[in-house]
């Protein structure tokens, strides 16, 4: 009895610990997953040295950081002692302060040593916490008890979710969660997993009161896919901006932005999905996902409801989950930033603080982007997935930056991922297979010929859609910049040797289609093609006019022809309620109407040039160039300004014939964009979706461009006709003192209506992209022009 109360009171044995944390993350008090070096072994507790780690942890690593290492007596705080009936504070206060002094015994320093002398990583013989399945509720405890820091948390949650065998099935992963989290009666909703695994949403699925159902019935990559979206949340660093908007005002729906019934149904059916597919990051805590997952999964779903269309790198949603569950990299983070940045600005005003925020978040990560190396030879699909989502993102962050009117950002973003493609040789995915066996060839050289396995398709269409995008990106830009940004693949792109990515929607077969990017592609190199300035001998040479206007009529037919096909299949699947085809549809049809505006906004510059080389407009002001606005009155007469150079004498039915096709063209731009505007305004009233967002605010930011292009043309034509049929040097309203023809009244009563109509649209778009609102300066003026038309034509005020 003596001896056992004796035992009591004598204090604890001295707990000594081993150097279990790099000093970065011994500083943030923060769990660490690297092996220390071998070199530590030979040094004492208190030696004052810092040695380099042979492999850096994944927080320094991630925050690129030196991973060093230096030995240790103790690391974090012991497991609290329950006190005895015969123990005071004092002893307790005693046996803490002393724990640490004591030498280890023989024991523990051959347990410590002995895996260093096997060869054995440091690791496997560590006292780590029992992360198995059964004990991952007291392992969280413990984590939570001994550092309260959240990036503590999530990196203990990271390293339960590694240590996990890869064969761990989804039951078990739904039994962990259940057993964690209070979650306990939550019905999962299979709904946006059938959204994301391009599932059907019909009745004979499993039923929502019947957990073990949904989760048998469902894919097996589900929770893997859940992983992958917390994991890379978890990466975030800590050193963000903070936003300006809160949390808490984004999830209060007062302040949220107003989705869409299918929308609002998408993102609690995420949320839900990932609230009960892993634990919880906060025991007890009903609200178990973290701020920024809640905030990703409501800037994804926006993407993905909204903004697909316009940029389609990611895919349909399911090929992009299936992506998150094959891949991992740490651009991925900038990947979900820019979408999420890019659909929160086309949610309306009311999202624009949340916009505002994620895009801060993206340009952080951009900064901080380490682009992967190229390797020394070539290289197989799983190596270039990290290149490929480094370009996604930066193309994406580019055309936001593009649209919020910041040219010199979005070049910078752009040469990044123009410098990716020239160091990885996207640029010649599908040159021939002698190429790759040359002496030092590009790592992706004749990929498309090498990767012939069926997994390695969705890497190779990837890359194809990345190209042309950087192809796309960098030719709008340079136009709407004037050419003060872009052009960074003007040599790349003479060397290119890379097929058109297959349409979304196609399955991978002998002949899929690729005519969606094909559409683009060509009327893109059209329209650089008619801004460059004839020189004197082809202005007057009617062979190159004629050729590239063959051209242009050619893929106006094919490409009005696929434009409403894709949108009967967009309005078939949305009454199915199909969100996979629907998304697949509605990217089609973006892609032919993009290619039917820059088309004909091109046969306007195309003749512009050619036949009014004096009539220039500045993209980069979205204004006419000084000196020219008289020129306007000038049209036809074969004369100018003393300020201007010598216009050559123009051939009367050469000037008719190209007024005639300007009016066709900005007839055409404004007769789509109303056809488009109807249509979508319908198809959303048949399907009850309750959206007070326009629907021209799902297309790219440079859309409005070419109603002002159209708005211009309208201005050329009404003023060259006045001077070739009258010869006067102004424009006048009818009933002024000049006699006028019906049909010259009735011309101009139409030009004012379609001014109109182009002045509200681009007030719309400007009310989300700044770079629109010059435009919408520059359509008032052309407005007023023909309606108060003066001796000088344009007027200043």
């Amino acid at each position: 009895m003596d001896q056992a109360a004796s035992a009591s009171a004598s204090p604890p044995a001295p707990v000594r610990r081993k150097a279990l944390a790099c000093l970065p993350c011994r500083a943030a008090k923060s769990a660490c997953e690297g092996v220390p070096p071998h070199a530590l072994a030979s040094h004492k507790a208190g030696d004052d040295v810092e040695i380099p780690a042979d492999a850096p942890c994944h927080r320094c690593q991630r925050l690129a950081v030196a991973c060093r290492w230096a030995p240790t007596k103790r690391i974090g705080r012991p497991a609290k002692r329950r006190r005895a009936a015969g123990d005071s504070e004092d002893d307790e206060l005693h046996a803490e302060e002393h724990a640490g002094e004591q030498p280890p015994t023989a024991a523990q320093t051959a347990a410590w040593q002995a895996p260093l002398s096997n060869g054995t990583p440091f690791a496997a013989a560590t006292a780590l916490p029992d992360l198995s399945l059964g004990s991952w509720p007291a392992a969280q405890q413990q984590q939570q008890s001994s550092s309260s820091s959240a990036d503590s948390m999530a990196d203990s949650v990271a390293a339960f979710w590694a240590s996990l065998p890869a064969g761990t099935s989804d039951a078990a992963l739904q039994q962990t969660a259940t057993a964690s989290s209070p979650l306990d009666n939550v019905m999962m909703d299979p709904t946006m997993w059938n959204i994301l695994a391009g599932g059907s949403n019909g009745g004979g699925g499993p039923s929502a009161a019947s957990p073990s159902a949904s989760t048998s019935a469902s894919s097996p990559d589900r929770s893997s896919v859940m992983q992958d979206l917390q994991s890379l949340h978890d990466w975030m660093p800590t050193s963000l901006p903070q936003p300006a908007v809160s949390i808490a005002e984004l999830s209060n729906p007062s302040h949220s932005p107003k989705l869409s019934n299918r929308a609002m149904h998408q993102l609690e059916s995420i949320q839900m999905l990932s609230s009960t597919s892993r634990p919880s990051r906060k025991a007890g805590s009903s609200s178990a996902r973290s701020s920024s997952l809640a905030f990703m999964d409501e800037g994804l779903v926006a993407f993905f409801t909204r903004a697909q269309q316009i940029i389609p790198l990611l895919g349909t949603s399911a090929q992009y989950a299936a992506w998150l569950s094959a891949q991992r990299s740490e651009a991925q983070m900038l990947v979900h930033h820019a979408a999420s940045a890019l659909g929160l600005r086309l949610a309306g005003p009311r999202a624009a603080q949340a916009a505002e925020r994620s895009l801060s978040h993206a340009r952080h990560l951009a900064t901080e982007l380490r682009l992967p190396r190229a390797p020394a030879g070539l290289c197989d699909a799983l190596s270039a997935g990290d290149a490929l989502d480094s370009m996604r993102g930066l193309l994406i962050l580019a055309t936001v930056e593009a649209g919020a009117g910041k040219p010199a950002d979005a070049n910078v973003a752009l040469g990044k991922a123009a410098r990716l493609a020239s160091e990885w040789g996207v640029h010649r995915l599908d040159a021939p297979f002698g190429e790759a066996s040359q002496q030092a060839p590009l790592p992706l050289a004749g990929a498309a010929q090498r990767w012939t396995a069926a997994a390695d398709r969705d890497v190779l269409e990837g890359l194809r859609r990345a190209w042309w995008e950087l192809y796309l990106v960098d030719s709008m830009l340079w136009i709407v910049s004037s050419g003060q940004a872009g052009a960074q693949v003007g040599s790349l792109a003479a060397q290119a040797a890379v097929d058109m990515p297959i349409d979304l929607g196609e399955e991978h077969s002998a002949n899929p289609s690729r005519q969606s990017y094909d559409s683009r592609v060509r009327a893109c190199a059209l329209m650089r093609e008619a801004l460059v300035p004839p020189t004197p001998a082809a202005a007057r040479s009617l062979a190159r006019l004629a050729a590239l206007e063959s051209l242009a009529e050619n893929l106006l037919l094919s490409s009005d022809a696929r434009w409403r096909t894709a949108r009967a299949q967009a309005k078939a699947a949305e009454l199915e309620g199909d969100e996979i085809k629907l998304q697949a549809a509605e990217a089609r049809a973006e892609a032919a109407l993009m290619a039917i505006v820059t088309l004909n906004s091109g046969r306007i510059h195309l003749h512009r040039n050619a036949t009014f080389p004096e009539v220039t407009l500045d993209f980069s002001s979205c204004a006419f160039r000084p000196n020219t606005s008289s020129h306007i009155s000038e049209l036809g007469d074969g004369t100018s300004s003393p300020e201007s150079s010598p216009v050559p004498a123009r051939d009367p039915r050469r000037v008719a014939d190209s007024l005639r096709r300007i009016d066709a063209a900005s007839a055409g731009i404004l007769d789509i964009v109303r056809e488009d505007y109807v249509d979508r305004t319908r198809a959303r009233h048949a399907v009850a979706v309750e959206d007070e967002t326009s629907p021209l605010l799902r297309h790219t930011p440079f859309f409005a461009c070419s109603q002002m292009v159209a708005a211009y043309g309208h201005v050329v034509l009404l003023a060259g006709t006045r001077a070739q049929a009258e010869q006067e040097t102004a424009l006048r309203l009818a009933g002024r003192g000049t006699a006028e023809g019906e049909e010259a009244l009735w011309k101009r009563r139409v030009a004012l209506s379609d001014l109109s109509l182009a002045e509200a649209n681009t007030a719309q778009c400007a009310m989300v992209w700044p770079l629109v609102e010059s435009y919408v300066m520059q359509v008032r003026r052309c407005r007023a022009a023909v309606d108060f038309a003066g001796p000088l034509g344009l007027r200043d005020g």
